[in-house]
């Protein structure tokens, strides 16, 4: 018998697959899997067979594995006692958040929290690492400090205050806690209100940590501050470099030049009423023939005609990835000669595009499609609230498409949807919300954003759409970035069962779950008061969906192969996909070659960063421009919707506003809470006050920080009886 070795250094660098690839794997896995399933996701072949054992070997060697049964493993979650650490976050309790320094440790994704300890000095703040000793108590994991083995504080960003001798930062993020010091020499120009980038410098003086000011960013004051602090905060490129610009090549004339002639078909687009550039156009007619059904023809702007493909141009598009959509501008992908130029289909301009042709069924069933690059002129630029309105009670003589158009979109939409409910897609029905912003660029109100059969309509034609990019690829065996969606991992959809039993409700499905379940769930539960809190629970299962070359399907969808096509004036993915199918249906230059695969997963992590780091700046402007909003309405009750639940309190959503806040445990009543993870609820004391996700609430409106987006609020009946107290407090004499 051969004697087993561990796995050279050497010999990871030749292989496809590694420690840290192989951890994250079975950390996405809902049980035991073995060689066969490690070959078959990272398409090795039976010669790799002896290095994944030995692979696997060396990770169970290690703790990380542990064995089920004789040849199956599952992610086992030992950590060493002792292990380095670094500070990524701090929590809504103020609790640093621990992350090991080695990739494979952290994929096993433990939480780790950190004792309180004084014999190191002061608070560690993000951005130091640790050495700590672990110990596992009640399945927590915590942390005490070693020592601490460097500082690197990272960029902080902060409001500038007066202060003797120079001045003082207080951090605009709510990751961060406490105030810097900065001298005189040291402000770089910053005066009292100014948004300002610091690094962090060695020392302290009165027990506050000093800082160096390195940018300001704006003043307080400034309008355009929030989305100007947001770009800041989130580090998004906010400018081009003149060598990109002064690439751009733009010409006047269009021709044909063996591309399909589509002027003459009423394509048009459809849209919100603030967009700034139309990527995409649809039309829709009867079939001919006798056969029932819908030809569908979907157009994109050709955007590869225009990005050159490794060029500076095309670098800084992948670089930032995806535009950025703030209240007050959109930071674009690519430059706006470009994006809101010749790029976007405008109404009656000819315009590159790639299209797509599709015939469906009457039952939504897709019967053929084909690839075209062509030549369009949008007929019209419809917004949602128009098309919904012409469909609703019919079109006025300066609408420009007639009924026999509306008609034809809203008949192949409808057999679309048939086809949606029939594979059992999950369909969430969250309501968006929209800040609406005054002359001077301040938010005057938030509005709610309803969701039309229009809205509808245009997802249904895009998700078709992409069906066909990605099925197209698939089939000529091109290289494609794929829109994948993994499924729930088991412990989030045990805990949703969990919750659900507490309500009298079960999700089917058992260990093999699939969308049609939480789809069946979601319409079972349509008509309850808590709806709302069972669909934010749902969501809460669900994975997050990214970009990769490999294709393993998307769950909310309920698609097998998917990608993203639509979109390419916004969206990086879309562009790679875009050269992918002129290279798979030899239409002409622009394209990605066969076998370019090299750099696909690399630019497919990145450009799932991206998205994330986008979500999370329109989701941060949104929070600051509420609390300036809210910040004038102290003391206005208002309805609220339970929609977190923690040890220190509960997470609302605000009704009126669509704002998150924090109503703190302190404000719930006397008496001590528990939480309770099964029901995910706050019970008090005798168990007669239960506080469950879901929940409505009255709460007014306690505090609103505009400079980090902190909103907080108490209950209705906390705040008066607080009021009451106060009102006596002041009656009373003062004593001598």
């Amino acid at each position: 018998m051969m004697a087993w070795a561990p796995v050279s250094s050497s010999e990871i660098t030749e292989k496809p697959l590694d420690r840290e690839k192989l951890l994250e794997f079975f950390s996405k896995q809902t049980g035991p899997c073995g060689k066969r399933e490690i070959k078959r996701y990272f398409q090795l072949d039976s010669a790799d067979g002896s290095y994944i054992t030995r692979l696997l070997r060396d990770l169970e060697k290690d703790g990380l594995l542990k064995r089920e049964g004789s040849r199956r493993y599952i992610l086992s979650d030992h950590l060493p006692s002792i292990v380095v650490v670094d500070i990524t976050a701090i929590d809504e309790e103020g609790n640093p958040v621990l992350v090991p320094t080695r990739p494979d440790f952290a994929a096993l994704n433990h939480s780790i929290r950190l004792t309180n300890d004084k014999r190191h000095g002061s608070a560690p703040g993000v951005g130091d690492r640790l050495l700590v000793k672990l110990f596992k108590k009640k399945d927590q994991f915590w942390g005490r400090t070693i020592r601490r083995l460097e500082r690197n504080q990272g960029k902080i960003f902060g409001l500038v205050r007066e202060h003797t001798g120079g001045g003082r930062i207080e951090p605009v993020s709510r990751k961060r806690k406490g105030e810097f010091l900065v001298a005189q020499e040291n402000l770089g120009g910053a005066k009292e209100g100014d948004l300002v980038s610091c690094e962090v410098l060695e020392g302290r003086v009165y027990g506050l940590p000093l800082a160096k000011i390195t940018e300001i960013i704006a003043h307080q004051d400034d309008p355009r501050a929030i989305g100007d602090l947001v770009l800041a905060l989130n580090e998004i490129p906010n400018a081009f470099s003149k060598e990109v610009l002064e690439s751009i090549k733009i010409t006047s004339k269009f021709s044909l030049d063996g591309r399909k002639d589509f002027r003459e078909t009423e394509l048009v687009t459809i849209d919100g009423e603030d967009a700034r550039d139309f990527d995409d156009a649809v039309y829709a007619t009867p079939l001919q023939g006798g056969t029932k059904g819908w030809r569908i023809l979907v157009a994109i702007a050709d955007v590869s005609h225009y990005v050159p493909m490794d060029s500076a141009l095309d670098h800084a598009a992948q670089d930032r990835g995806n535009s950025v959509y703030l209240p007050d501008r959109v930071v674009p992908m690519l430059p706006e000669e470009l994006s809101n130029g010749v790029c976007s289909l405008v109404p009656g301009a000819e315009r590159y595009c790639i299209a797509v042709e599709i015939d469906i069924s009457e039952d939504g069933e897709k019967l053929s499609h084909s690839f075209h690059r062509g030549l369009m002129r949008s007929a019209a630029r419809l917004t949602y609230e128009q098309l919904q309105e012409a469909k609703d009670n019919g079109h006025k003589k300066s609408f420009p498409i007639g009924d026999e158009r509306v008609d034809a979109l809203y008949g192949a939409y409808q057999a679309l949807h048939v086809a949606r409910k029939e594979r059992g897609a999950i369909d969430l029905e969250i309501p968006e919300r929209r800040i609406i912003l005054d002359e001077k660029g301040a938010c005057s109100r938030i509005r709610s954003k309803n969701r039309l059969d229009s809205h509808r309509l245009i997802e249904e034609f895009m998700i078709l759409a992409n069906i066909c990019a990605a099925e197209s690829l698939m089939k000529h065996g091109w290289p494609c970035m794929f829109r994948v969606h993994e499924n729930p991992a088991l412990d989030r959809i045990e805990s949703l069962r969990n919750f659900l039993k507490t309500l009298g409700l079960s999700l089917k499905g058992g260990q093999s779950i699939r969308p049609i379940h939480f789809a069946n769930l979601l319409t079972t539960v349509m008509a309850r008061k808590d709806a709302r809190g069972i669909q934010d629970a749902i969501l809460r299962t669900q994975a997050q969906a990214i970009y990769s070359p490999e294709n393993i399907g998307h769950f909310g969808l309920a698609l097998k192969k998917y990608t993203h096509f639509t979109s390419p004036i916004r969206r990086y993915s879309d562009l790679l996909v875009h050269r992918a199918l002129i290279g798979a249906h030899g239409l002409g230059p622009d394209k990605i070659e066969k076998d370019s695969t090299e750099n696909l997963g690399t630019i497919g992590k990145h450009i799932s960063m991206t998205e994330r780091r986008a979500a999370l700046a329109e989701r941060d402007a949104f929070d600051r421009y509420s609390a300036a909003l809210l910040s004038q309405q102290l003391g206005k009750k208002t309805g609220a919707r339970i929609t977190g639940v923690e040890r220190f309190g509960l997470f609302v959503e605000l009704d009126e506003f669509g704002s998150d806040a924090l109503l703190p445990i302190s404000e719930l009543g006397r008496g001590r809470f528990r939480l309770d993870e099964k029901s995910r609820a706050l019970i008090g004391p005798k168990q007669k006050v239960k506080y469950s996700l879901g929940d409505q609430l009255s709460v007014f409106i306690k505090s609103a920080d505009k400079q980090t987006g902190s909103i907080s609020v108490s209950l209705f009946s906390s705040f008066r009886n607080s009021s009451r107290r106060n009102a006596r407090y002041k009656k009373q004499k003062p004593r001598r």
